[in-house]
Formats: C-alpha cells, sequence, structure tokens
C-alpha cells in the first residue's frame, strides 16, 4: 500500500488544481525557491519541509482518504 500512497502524493504535487485547493483551504501559499540562494534559505529554515508536512497531511484527508476512517477537516 504505501506504493501506491506514494504515487498519490507524488501525483498531488504535481496537479496544478490540488495545489491551488490545498493553498485556499490551508493558505499555505509557499512556493520552492527560484534560485540557489532562495532554495538555501528554504532548506535553512524548514519552509519546505514545512510545506510538505502540511501538504501531506492535507492530502491524506481530501485526496487519499481519512486515516482509520476517521473524520479530518482539510484545513489543518
Amino acid at each position: 500500500m504505501t506504493p501506491a500512497w506514494l504515487g498519490c502524493i507524488h501525483y498531488a504535487l504535481g496537479n496544478n488544481e490540488m495545489l491551488a485547493a490545498f493553498r485556499a483551504e490551508t493558505g499555505n501559499n509557499w512556493t520552492p525557491g527560484r534560485t540557489g540562494f532562495d532554495r538555501m534559505i528554504d532548506e535553512a529554515t524548514g519552509a519546505e519541509r514545512a510545506f510538505l508536512e502540511q501538504f501531506i497531511r492535507w492530502a491524506n484527508v481530501a485526496v487519499w482518504g481519512p486515516l482509520d476512517g476517521e473524520e479530518e477537516t482539510h484545513g489543518l
């Protein structure tokens, strides 16, 4: 089941409609830095990791489905 879940998350991260829904529901508008310096700042501050963690929590509910059958909200 893990490969299917990883594929789902990978697909969702590459889908502009899903990213727009995530950003609208959570208010998280982080985007990857365009320059090497910007990416270094993102890595140092943990911005990329924080985005991914929040996106995965959101996608687990909005795309994959509630964990263990529990109802959760999308706006984590």
